[in-house]
C-alpha cells in the first residue's frame, strides 16, 4: 500500500514538473535537493548507533526482570491478570488496544497452566508467554504486595551476566477487554469458519464438475440420438426408394398409340372387330393393383376413351382397352405386340383373334 502511494506521488510530481516553466522548475529542484541532503545527514548521524536487535545497557535490567517473572510464575503459579495488545488499522492508522482478561493458574500434569486452556489443539494447556510476563513484571514492580520481589532482584542483578534482548514497548489508544476463554472461542470459531469455507469451496467445485459431466453426457446422448435418427431416416429413404422402384417396375403404365378402332358386330365368345380409327396420342397408363384372384381380375374395367390402359394379368403387365383388346408390354411399359382379345367368361386371352386395323392420322 505504501509503495503504491509513493509511486502515485512521484507520478504527480513528475506531471507537475512538466507543467512548470524553467524558473519554477529550478526552484522546485533546489528545494528537493535541500530536503534530500538533510535526510542524508540525519542517517549519517545515526551510523554509530547500536545494531538492530542488540539490547541497550539501560534495558538489560528490565528485560532480565521480565524473563525472571516468566520463569517464576510458570514454576509457582499466578493470579488472574490482564494483558493489553495493540492493533493498528492499516487503512486509517487508528490504534486499538485489546485487553485480554486472563484467568489464574491451575496445576495440570505437574505444570501450571491457564484455567480453561486445555483444548483439543492444546491438550497440555497454555503457560505464561513472554508477552504475559511483560505485563506481570510491570504489575509486580509497581504493586505494593510484590514490589519487594523486584527490589530483591535488582540487588542480585549483574549486568555483565545478563544477555537479554530488548523488547519493544506498546502504545494504547482505544481499549477493548476480552478473556482467554473468549479468545480461545474466537480462534476456534475462526478455524471452524475457515474449515466451513474450504468445505463449501470443495463442494462448489464438486457440483460444478458434476454439472459439467452431466452436460457432457447429455450432449453425447443428443449426438447419439441424432445419429440414430439420421440412420433410421436413411434406411427409410432407401426402403421407400426400393418399394417405389419395385412398384414402378410392376405397375408402370403402358404406352400405346391411340387409334380409331373399326368395330364389327360382336359375336358370342368371339373377338370383336373394331372399326377403323385414327390414333390420336399415346395411351395413358393407370396404376394397376397387384395380381389378384380370378374374381378380382374379372372386375377390372377402364374408360371407353379409345386408349389402352395398364392391365396386370397372370404376373405380367398388358395394355387393355374398353373392348378387351390386349397388347403385350416390355419391362418399361411400352407396347410391343398384339396379344389377342380377353374372353371375360373364360378368363383367358384368345391369341387367335386378329388385331384391329388402325388408320394413321
Amino acid at each position: 500500500m505504501a509503495t503504491e502511494i509513493k509511486n502515485e506521488q512521484i507520478e504527480q510530481l513528475t506531471q507537475q514538473f512538466k507543467e512548470m516553466d524553467v524558473a519554477d522548475l529550478f526552484k522546485a529542484l533546489k528545494a528537493g535537493l535541500t530536503v534530500a541532503q538533510s535526510k542524508a545527514t540525519s542517517k549519517k548521524a545515526k551510523a554509530g548507533s547500536m545494531p538492530k536487535g542488540a539490547c541497550p545497557p539501560q534495558l538489560k535490567l528490565n528485560n532480565a526482570w521480565v524473563a525472571h517473572v516468566k520463569d517464576f510464575v510458570n514454576q509457582n503459579g499466578w493470579e488472574a491478570f490482564s494483558v493489553p495488545t495493540t492493533m493498528t488499522d492499516k487503512e486509517t492508522g487508528v490504534k486499538t488496544v485489546v485487553v485480554e482478561e486472563l484467568p489464574a493458574s491451575i496445576l495440570h500434569d505437574g505444570a501450571y497452566i491457564f484455567e480453561g486452556s486445555v483444548t483439543e489443539k492444546t491438550p497440555q494447556g497454555v503457560q505464561v508467554s513472554h508477552k504475559h510476563a511483560m505485563t506481570l513484571s510491570k504489575q509486580w514492580k509497581e504493586g505494593a504486595a510484590t514490589a519487594h520481589l523486584y527490589e530483591a532482584f535488582v540487588e542480585a542483578f549483574d549486568p555483565e551476566e545478563s544477555d537479554v534482548e530488548s523488547v519493544a514497548s506498546t502504545e494504547s489508544v482505544t481499549v477493548v477487554r476480552t478473556t482467554m476463554a473468549e479468545k480461545i472461542a474466537a480462534k476456534a470459531a475462526k478455524e471452524a469458519a475457515a474449515a466451513a469455507a474450504k468445505e463449501a469451496k470443495e463442494a462448489e467445485k464438486a457440483e460444478a464438475k458434476r454439472v459439467k459431466e452431466e452436460a457432457a453426457a447429455a450432449a453425447a446422448e443428443v449426438k447419439a440420438r441424432k445419429a440414430m435418427e439420421a440412420e433410421a431416416a436413411k434406411a427409410e429413404k432407401l426402403r421407400a426408394a426400393a418399394e417405389a422402384a419395385a412398384e414402378s417396375m410392376a405397375l408402370k403404365q403402358a404406352k400405346v398409340p391411340k387409334a380409331a378402332i373399326v368395330k364389327a358386330a360382336p359375336k358370342k365368345e368371339a373377338p370383336v372387330k373394331a372399326k377403323a380409327a385414327t390414333i390420336v396420342k399415346a395411351a395413358t397408363i393407370v396404376k394397376a393393383a397387384p395380381v389378384a384372384p380370378v374374381a378380382a381380375v374379372k372386375a377390372w374395367t377402364c374408360e371407353d376413351d379409345g386408349n389402352a390402359h395398364s392391365w396386370p394379368y397372370n404376373g405380367k403387365i398388358y395394355a387393355r382397352n374398353f373392348t378387351n383388346d390386349v397388347w403385350e408390354c416390355d419391362a418399361a411399359g411400352n407396347v410391343v405386340k398384339w396379344a389377342g382379345v380377353y374372353l371375360l367368361s373364360e378368363d383367358r386371352i384368345d391369341e387367335t383373334a386378329p388385331e384391329p386395323a388402325y388408320a394413321d392420322e
